[in-house]
């Protein structure tokens, strides 16, 4: 390992980030968005339209790999934390027979659960004297009640009832449930999101303060197994579910993170999501991530420089200034190469590396204007050795790693797997 010279995190140390490199995490660095005001626009006034009316809204984000579809729902979350109780919930891989339970409400009450926040809005519903407003079902009011005040044991069984599993013999005579919650009858898992969302709604969450309950659902094109053409076998129950959830009179929103391979923008038919009549009850929610415009790849490029080298500051919402050792090392390259300089903005690139990038990525295919490519860009820049060595990116390193990222031959997939 050593002959090779290898230095973990020498982005970070060579050019002093203060994040590791320049692709940010959608989760750790969900305060910040850019180059994509107009979808951040367009969700922002669906969502303040529909709050407004006093409905829940139901949105979709398509858009390809890379695209930025994970760190606009947790960007949303950060943009909602005042007044919406966000809770992140990655579908995972779902078999065309999946039962609705199986397939889909066990991981959104799964969420809440994992988090603490099934039991403490029920705990708060349970103190102020009125679960039982909420809940009419004896069978789900006794579970719901039991997950709170029941020993340890008990406990425990009633919360995984609630979230879709099945109990044993013993703890079904313990707490007279079912094996399952989708026994008791068939929309029982609908009756408790509706109950949870309304507790919301009447100001049960965020500290006293009227909110909405908000499940950021990703990689949700894996709806798109549950299908007449798949033969799935609970098709009508799915169905059914998502009529009544994508109502707006349901008392829970949603937003759906919808990926598609590379160059097939059509590549998924969710039912569940485009049959027309669950479409219109959705409405015009249906927005799509593009690739970076043109226009905005200048704010964008310099944006994340800014961000990975100096930080973010909540309070003033802006980056943080550079720190003296990134002064002094511009300073430095400037009087040493007047003929290629660098800036504010663009160190540790040079101007004259930035404008290439922002000039060649526009040749390129569109899916090379993803997010995800022009982060990688620049970090595969960052770590070719001749940039590493002078702690520079200039210009004449932009051809060479370019054509190494051209060359790559990546399979695009027919299909999600």
């Amino acid at each position: 390992m050593s002959g090779l010279g290898l230095t973990w995190g020498a982005l970070k140390s060579t050019y002093n980030l203060r994040m590791d490199n320049f692709e940010p995490d959608p989760r750790a660095d969900c305060a910040i968005y850019f180059g994509r005001d107009d979808v951040l626009q367009r969700i922002t006034e669906e969502i303040r339209s529909s709050f407004s009316q006093a409905i829940c809204p139901k949105i979709v984000v398509q858009g390809g790999w890379g695209y930025g579809k994970t760190h606009t729902l947790y960007h949303l979350s950060y943009l909602l934390s005042n007044s919406a109780t966000c809770v992140y919930v990655p579908l995972p891989d779902i078999d065309p027979h999946d039962d609705l339970v199986s397939g889909f409400y066990a991981f959104l009450i799964g969420a809440m659960t994992s988090n603490g926040l099934l039991e403490n809005i029920v705990r708060t519903a349970r103190e102020k004297g009125v679960l039982a407003k909420y809940v009419e079902e004896p069978t789900l009011f006794n579970a719901l009640d039991g997950m709170i005040v029941s020993s340890f044991t008990r406990r425990e069984a009633y919360k995984n009832w609630l979230m879709g599993k099945e109990i044993s013999a013993t703890d079904q005579k313990d707490t007279n449930l079912p094996k399952r919650i989708d026994l008791l009858r068939p929309d029982a898992c609908i009756a408790v999101l509706r109950c949870l969302g309304n507790m919301f709604l009447d100001r049960l969450g965020l500290m006293g303060k009227r909110s909405m309950l908000f499940f950021l659902i990703d990689e949700a094109h894996r709806l798109e197994r549950i299908s007449l053409r798949n033969k799935s076998k609970y098709y009508g129950e799915w169905y059914t579910a998502f009529k009544e959830l994508i109502h707006d009179a349901f008392p829970v929103s949603m937003v759906f993170g919808v990926g598609y391979s590379v160059g097939q923008p059509g590549a998924f038919q969710i039912d569940l999501l485009q049959y027309p009549e669950i479409a219109s009850r959705m409405g015009a929610r249906w927005i799509q991530l593009a690739p970076i415009p043109v226009p905005q790849l200048e704010i964008f490029v310099k944006s994340v420089i800014r961000y990975s080298r100096d930080g973010w500051d909540a309070g003033t919402n802006g980056f943080c200034p550079p720190s003296q050792t990134i002064m002094k090392s511009i300073s430095a390259w400037n009087d040493a190469h007047s003929s290629e300089p660098t800036d504010i903005d663009c160190y540790p690139f040079t101007k004259r590396a930035v404008e290439n990038i922002l000039t060649i990525l526009p040749r390129q295919v569109a899916d090379f204007r993803s997010p995800r490519i022009i982060c990688k860009l620049m970090n595969d820049l960052a770590a070719y050795s001749n940039c590493l060595n002078r702690q520079m990116v200039t210009q004449a390193d932009i051809g060479p790693v370019l054509q190494r990222l051209q060359q790559q031959q990546v399979p695009t997939p027919q299909a999600q797997p």
